[in-house]
């Protein structure tokens, strides 16, 4: 990934900062190419990287409604915290991952994956997979996950410490990056 320089790192820590709504930074890696490619001859394999908090809470709505173009499949990848095994009872202080496993994957899976076949839900333990996500054109996070950081880089503070992993050169694939928050 080239940096644009810092003028617009500045500006995108602005907007994080100040913005009132949703706001998404997205790594373009090639996605559509230099061609312009009719509605109707889309086609995308979106991934949606969820570990918690609102940003994956906000990346996870997003990616529901894209897949309502008919040229879009959405798999959504749970990755869970704490070596926790599914179906086990959760600390119920921790609101925010309460949030997140109860009642954001449930009706996810509910609502949203029984009723579409273009979104497919699995669930990984802890630890981004590179053979996972290779076979995406887009990979959608959320900026801020409760977790602790990937590694010791810092210079894209505004992508968060996943989007920073998913951009850098040591993470090889060709998908474009969206983070959202």
């Amino acid at each position: 990934m080239e940096s644009l320089g810092d003028s617009y790192q500045h500006v995108n820590q602005k907007v994080l900062l100040h913005a009132t709504c949703s706001v998404g930074i997205l790594i373009d890696r090639g996605l559509g190419g230099s061609s312009q490619v009719s509605f109707s001859e889309i086609s995308f394999n979106v991934a949606v990287v969820f570990i918690g908090g609102k940003d994956d809470r906000e990346a996870l709505s997003f990616g529901s409604r894209i897949v309502e173009h008919p040229g879009i499949r959405v798999f959504v990848l749970f990755f869970r915290r704490d070596n926790d095994e599914p179906n086990v009872s959760i600390d119920v202080d921790d609101e925010e991952k309460f949030v997140d496993e109860i009642i954001t994957i449930a009706q996810f899976k509910t609502k949203i994956v029984t009723s579409n076949p273009s979104i497919n839900y699995a669930e990984k333990r802890m630890g981004i997979n590179e053979e996972v996500i290779v076979e995406f054109n887009i990979i959608l996070v959320g900026r801020m996950p409760p977790i602790e950081h990937v590694d010791d880089r810092n210079d894209c503070n505004e992508l968060g410490h996943i989007g920073s992993y998913m951009t850098s050169q040591e993470f090889s694939t060709t998908a474009s990056v969206l983070v959202i928050q």
